[in-house]
C-alpha cells in the first residue's frame, strides 16, 4: 500500500474515532441531564406526597373536631336542666303545703326510702298516699304549671337488683317514671310533667354514712313558673 492510501485510511480512522467521541459525549450529556431531571421529578413527587399526607391528617383532625363538637351538642341536648336555686336568704321558705319556695318554681322533696323498697321502682302505699296530696297541689294550686320530675340516687352501686338496672341513673329514670305516672293517672296532665333521672349526682349531703345517703335518695317536683 502506498504511503498516500495509508495516510487517508489513517485519516479516516481518527475522523471515525473523533466522532465516536463526541457522540458519546452527546450520550452522556443526555443521560447526565436526564438522571437530573428524574430526581427532581422525584423530589417534587415526594413533596407532593408529603403535603397530600399532611392535608389527610389535617382532614382527619377536622372530622374528629366536628365529631366530637357534634357530640357535645348532642350530650348538651339531653342533659337536662337543673332544678331552680333556692331563693337567697337566710334558708328556703315553706309554702303552707309544705313546697319550698324557689327563684323559678316551687319545689317539694320526698325520700326515695318511702316512695320505693331498696332497689325498686314500683311505688309503695306510703309513696302514693303521699303522691296523692301533691297530686292535688299539681292541679289546684299549681294548675297549668310546667312539672320536672327529678329522681336521684346515693352514691352506692345497686345490688341486689343489680340484674334490673343497668346502673343507678337507669334506677333513677324509672323512679321519676313511676312518679310521673302516678300524678297522670290522678289527674295531672301528661303535656305539663317532664320526667328526668339524675343517677348518683347533685347530692344534698356527702356519702359518708347512712344519714347522709338517705338525704341523697330522693325526688324532687318542681313545679316551674317561668316558661
Amino acid at each position: 500500500m502506498s504511503h498516500s492510501r495509508m495516510a487517508g485510511w489513517v485519516g479516516m480512522v481518527l475522523v471515525l474515532a473523533v466522532a465516536a467521541g463526541c457522540a458519546n459525549q452527546d450520550d452522556k450529556n443526555t443521560i447526565s441531564a436526564l438522571s437530573s431531571q428524574n430526581k427532581m421529578l422525584v423530589a417534587r413527587n415526594d413533596d407532593l406526597q408529603r403535603q397530600l399526607d399532611n392535608s389527610m391528617r389535617e382532614n382527619n383532625d377536622l372530622h374528629n373536631q366536628l365529631a366530637a363538637s357534634e357530640e357535645d351538642l348532642r350530650n348538651a341536648r339531653a342533659t337536662p336542666p337543673p332544678p331552680p336555686p333556692p331563693m337567697p336568704g337566710s334558708g328556703p321558705t315553706q309554702t303552707a303545703s309544705g313546697w319550698e319556695r324557689g327563684v323559678g318554681g316551687d319545689r317539694v322533696t320526698l325520700s326515695t326510702d318511702i316512695l320505693f323498697a331498696p332497689g325498686s321502682a314500683t311505688l309503695s302505699a306510703a309513696g302514693e298516699r303521699a303522691l296523692v296530696k301533691i297530686a292535688n297541689d299539681l292541679k289546684k294550686e299549681y294548675s297549668g304549671m310546667r312539672v320536672r320530675v327529678y329522681g336521684y340516687t346515693d352514691s352506692d352501686p345497686i345490688v341486689k337488683t343489680k340484674n334490673q338496672w343497668k346502673d343507678n341513673l337507669d334506677l333513677s329514670l324509672n323512679r321519676s317514671a313511676a312518679v310521673s305516672r302516678f300524678l297522670t293517672s290522678k289527674g295531672v296532665s301528661k303535656d305539663r310533667i317532664e320526667t328526668i333521672g339524675m343517677g348518683d349526682t347533685h347530692f344534698v349531703a356527702s356519702n359518708a354514712n347512712n344519714a347522709n345517703k338517705a338525704k341523697n335518695r330522693r325526688v324532687e317536683i318542681v313545679v316551674m313558673r317561668t316558661r
